[in-house]
């Protein structure tokens, strides 16, 4: 699973994408691109990416982002919120799990072993 722009531009051109976007006087500061879908027969809300710029980490911004998906997702109806993040990425780790309570509910494998350790969360929302 390497970075692949096509399908990236694909992903975030897609007209059901929708994103929140928080910025200030500078410009961006972070950002949350999400779909509503149905999985399996059960209404879902998929987070596609969580982003803080690099002058705004630490600030609470990824919190507030999800935060902000639990509440819209519950407010849609939506069953689940799920997302998919790589266990290498320990930042991620800690707020999806630590600070935000998600459970782990699938591995994904890849034949690339730096990125054979995707992991899927979810939360009830």
């Amino acid at each position: 699973m390497q970075w692949n722009a096509a399908e990236k531009r694909e992903e975030l051109t897609h007209p059901d994408q929708q994103f929140v976007i928080l910025s200030d006087q500078l410009g961006r500061l972070a950002f949350l691109s999400y779909r509503y879908d149905v999985e399996d027969g059960v209404p879902i809300m998929y987070v596609y990416e969580v982003y803080v710029e690099s002058r705004a980490r630490r600030k609470g911004l990824a919190v507030q982002l999800m935060t902000l998906a639990e509440q819209m997702a519950t407010n849609a109806k939506m069953v689940k919120l799920v997302l998919t993040t790589f266990v290498a990425n320990k930042p991620a780790m800690r707020l999806y799990r630590e600070k935000l309570g998600y459970v782990s509910i699938t591995k994904h494998f890849a034949k690339n072993p730096a990125y054979a350790s995707g992991i899927r969360l979810m939360s009830n929302s």
